[in-house]
């Protein structure tokens, strides 16, 4: 297709005024519970929605999606890959984990469904049956967790870091066609009261999850009176009343019929309605709170089936007549001591199973990087090493939470290696005190030394390491999506590097101490010496290659040249944001469609051809002075609030009271300049605040320009078949139109430096001179 059409389809596809049918990844979301949260508070509920548009427009923003249309709180978008729809929905999650763990309000939790079909987009609207797919996987998913579809998982594997569960085949209302199904648990899982539960409305047949059908009225009182029986029961066993909240956790699983017969009982007095507070869930990817819930689940686990052993003991020893019998017992004994073990061991299981996943991701993600890096058969040994081993942090997916678990474990190693030097030298020293003492011929304490000493100087190269990636760290910007995937290769490669480092300078050194005390006339040491040296020198041939390769397409993915720039572009970020308050985040999506714009230039070579030179240096002017009108409202912001303009009211109300109640002409005369100052000073303000008004439009036209041209930039690339040249004329007029606007900006920030107080002490003088001729004139007559 030419790429003039790639412009035109571009165009038409931003206003939504055509007809076309196109393969195309979309991405459904629907907040849970809506229309109950609305019942409980509808003026909170309105708030958090308008939140959660706002989140889902600028998520897909980012991700270049277009919202096709809402539909009351449900979101229908479109997105050009999959790769992207999935990110999106990702961050989604991420970002609403962040504020409902923050805002200590009611939780916002989504269901988000992806999939990727053929669309037919029609006017204002779309449609077609990957819609409905993806609008039934949602509802498959559970309370903040993401479901999509086979051919979703196939175009993304090994392309974006998630770990998903597999459904199987699952059935979906009015979809004829088999569709398996994934789902990833995000951390926002964990805010929904019911996530322990089998998934509502749905049961589980062989690989098979399908919509469950609802029990017959005979059925259904059956099961009432089978789960009332059981809490009676339970509550004869336990000797006093459970709580509602026991016979929820144990019963609430088997859906509406055991919450009537719940609340039944607690109407009737036979259940108490207060109880204990739920422990709140502890963070995800904690292995020692896992492992701690997995031995606590271990030991309740142990305590229950010794007393169902003792109980069975006791029912199945009973004869006929009540007393016991010796085979029976036994018998019953041995049956139920067989259960505890199984019931013991899948217990032990379950609750392990979140450690267990943890270990197989990290392998999994492991072996991924010694794949995909030219030094990988040096930097799998990493997992087998006591101060290099990664953890955890290798498996996040977000920056923040990655750069504070690297910084965690660095100050875990610094201090580490603290104790491990103490102990090297108070204990070796003790040992070489003992050996020159009572076995002097004999240099054994040298052998522990040295041993000893490759594990110190192997935790002394760890430390560094550690602190020099939470220094690296600090210093770069928010990374996501591939560019994270990248960096966290880098510091695996450079801890490889430093392992092996240390192990060339320590371990040869104990080998030859060992031969020269154990066996002087033969250096059988410089043979495993000598191996060591030659894998050394070939993971030192590629460790530059590797590091190079990688970087550069870190570089890439960011659109900068350098670390240096980096760096910069990341500090001038961080300042800028801290200057612009609450316009922060403005300027930062003026940047991050600044770096968009860079970035699809570099990795374009017609792009970087035509405008590589003259559009770079323009958007950074741009991006520049889209920075200075941010700080310059946030100051006129902070000089508006200082201003009293109640006070000033006041004081020019009693001035014209005072006025008005003395007959004396100097002091109406002295009365009418402090009102005429009060009123200068009043129209200064508004003066302020209407230029800070023009300022805010001049700065929302400006990122909304730039964001344009990263839309239409990105459509074109997207888009098959176009006229070249006419497309690039149309992204060089967008350019020089933007080069254009760059003088409306500087304007309005030299507006904005005028001292917003000249003005009035230009009046103030005026007035001044004019009472001074008025009363020489005076004089002289």
């Amino acid at each position: 297709m030419p790429l003039t059409l790639r412009l035109r389809y571009s165009i038409l596809a931003l206003i939504m005024e055509h007809k076309d049918y196109r393969l195309a990844a979309i991405m459904y979301t629907d907040i849970v519970g809506f229309s109950r949260m609305m019942e409980k508070d509808e003026a909170g509920t309105l708030e958090l929605l308008h939140f959660h548009n706002r989140l889902v427009e600028k998520a897909a923003a980012l991700r270049h999606g277009t919202v096709i249309k809402t539909i009351g709180d449900a979101f229908l978008v479109d997105f050009r890959n999959t790769v992207e729809a999935l990110q999106c929905a990702m961050e989604i999650q991420e970002t609403l984990y962040a504020y409902n763990k923050d805002s200590g309000k009611q939780p916002l939790l989504l269901r988000i469904g992806v999939h990727l079909g053929d669309i037919y987009f029609y006017e204002n609207d779309a449609l077609g049956e990957g819609i409905n797919i993806a609008s039934r996987l949602q509802s498959l998913a559970r309370p903040g967790c993401i479901c999509f579809s086979q051919d979703v998982y196939n175009q993304v594997l090994n392309k974006i870091d998630f770990r998903a569960d597999k459904l199987g085949k699952v059935s979906l209302k009015n979809i004829s066609k088999e569709i398996h199904g994934y789902e990833i648990t995000s951390a926002n899982a964990e805010f929904d009261p019911d996530r322990d539960k089998p998934r509502v409305g749905f049961i589980a047949d062989k690989d098979v999850v399908k919509p469950a059908s609802p029990p017959s009225p005979e059925q259904a009182k059956a099961d009432m009176e089978a789960i009332r029986t059981s809490i009676l029961d339970d509550i004869k066993k336990a000797g006093r009343r459970l709580t509602v909240q026991e016979a929820r956790a144990k019963y609430g699983d088997r859906g509406v019929e055991a919450q009537e017969v719940i609340a039944s009982l607690a109407e009737r007095g036979l259940l108490l309605k207060a109880g204990p507070e739920p422990a709140a869930p502890s963070a995800p990817g904690d292995i020692a709170s896992d492992i701690g819930k997995a031995v606590e689940g271990i030991a309740r686990a142990i305590q229950e089936q010794v007393t169902n052993w003792q109980d069975a003991g006791k029912q199945g020893g009973r004869g006929a007549s009540g007393g016991y019998g010796a085979s029976g017992g036994h018998g019953a004994r041995n049956h139920a001591g067989s259960h505890i073990g199984r019931e013991i061991r899948a217990e032990i299981r379950a609750a392990m199973s979140p450690v267990m996943d943890e270990k197989r991701a990290l392998k999994a993600e492991l072996k991924r990087h010694s794949e995909e890096v030219g030094t990988g058969k040096w930097d799998s040994e990493l997992r087998d090493s006591d101060y290099f081993k990664p953890g955890t942090e290798e498996l996040e997916t977000d920056f923040s939470r990655y750069r504070d678990k690297v910084d965690e474990k660095a100050q875990k190693t610094g201090a580490g290696f603290i104790g491990n030097l103490l102990s090297f030298v108070g204990v070796n020293a003790l040992l070489w005190y003992v050996n020159t003492r009572f076995s002097p011929g004999f240099m054994w304490a040298a052998i522990v030394t040295a041993a000893w000493g490759t594990g110190v100087v192997s935790n002394l190269f760890a430390m560094a390491r550690g602190r020099a990636k939470s220094a690296e760290m600090e210093k770069m910007p928010n990374l996501s999506g591939d560019s994270l995937d990248t960096y966290k290769k880098l510091p695996r490669v450079k801890d490889s590097m430093a392992m092996h480092l240390a192990s060339i300078l320590s371990v040869p050194a104990m080998l030859f101490t060992i031969n020269y005390i154990t066996s002087s006339q033969f250096w059988w040491a410089a043979i495993p010496s000598g191996i060591m040296a030659l894998s050394f020198l070939g993971h030192l041939a590629s460790y530059p290659i590797t590091k190079r390769g990688l970087e550069k397409k870190l570089f890439r993915l960011l659109g900068v040249s350098s670390w240096r720039e980096l760096f910069s572009g990341a500090r001038d970020k961080r300042q800028a944001g801290e200057a612009a308050g609450p316009y922060a985040d403005i300027y930062a999506e003026a940047a991050a469609a600044r770096d968009d714009i860079v970035r699809a230039i570099k990795t374009d070579k017609a792009y970087a051809a035509e405008f590589g030179k003259d559009m770079i240096p323009t958007l950074d002017r741009y991006v520049g002075q889209v920075k200075l009108l941010t700080q310059s409202i946030n100051e006129i912001d902070g000089i508006v609030a200082s201003i009293p303009l109640a006070d000033l009211a006041r004081d020019k109300e009693k001035l014209h009271a005072k006025m008005g109640s003395t007959d004396t002409p100097a002091l109406k005369t002295e009365y009418k300049r402090s009102i005429d100052e009060i009123e200068r000073q009043e129209k200064a303000s508004k003066d302020l605040e209407d230029q800070r008004e023009l300022l805010k439009l001049r700065l929302g036209s400006s990122v909304n320009s730039l964001k344009q041209l990263k839309i239409d930039m990105a459509r074109m690339k997207a888009l098959p078949e176009a006229s070249e040249h006419e497309a690039l004329e149309s992204i060089r007029r967008k350019a020089e139109a933007m080069a254009g606007y760059l003088d409306d900006l500087k304007i309005g920030y030299d507006e904005s430096l005028k001292d917003p107080y000249e003005e009035l002490e230009r009046l103030a003088a005026e007035a001044d001179e004019r009472k001074r001729l008025e009363d020489q004139s005076g004089q002289n007559r």
